[in-house]
């Protein structure tokens, strides 16, 4: 009895560690006011890697909640955004996103957390600038002469 409550207690303690960083509270909290953002700023932000050693970094990303806040062309309300890849990462670095890992998805005007990382320690070839790029569908909801017509921006 004793070994299975001890074996419980530290589940419970790997399991509270392992989701303690997943998004940042008070960076959210900091900019409950951001229309849209990405923190921290990924051409400048983003920790350093370390030859020999593995890569992990999160990103906190706001979605607006109407459109035009990122496409100058089109509006409407947000329903979700979809990020369907990043490009631009070392070959040995992928990403995956924290707030829905099934479908990387985040509703209008909600935040959600991605987390880069390496998938073995990183190579000499891995280390420089990097510029990332974030492909990301947006449900939204159009106005039109017709009516209400929802659809996909990316």
């Amino acid at each position: 009895m004793k070994r299975i409550l001890l074996l419980l207690c530290l589940s419970n303690i790997g399991f509270g560690f392992a989701q303690s960083s997943v998004c940042d509270q008070t960076i959210i909290a900091a900019n409950t006011s951001a229309v849209y953002a990405m923190i921290p700023d990924t051409n400048v932000n983003l920790p350093h890697a370390t030859v020999g050693l593995t890569y992990e970094a999160f990103l906190h990303f706001k979605v607006p909640s109407d459109l035009s806040a990122v496409n100058s062309i089109m509006s409407g309300p947000v329903t979700s955004a979809k990020v369907v890849t990043i490009t631009g990462l070392p070959n040995d670095f992928t990403w995956e996103c924290m707030s829905d890992p099934t479908n990387s998805t985040i509703l209008g005007g909600e935040w959600g957390c991605f987390r880069i990382y390496s998938t073995s320690n990183v190579a000499q070839s891995s280390i420089g600038v990097h510029p990332l790029i974030f492909e990301v569908d947006y449900a939204v909801t159009m106005n039109t002469m017709f009516g209400p017509y929802p659809t996909t921006a990316s």
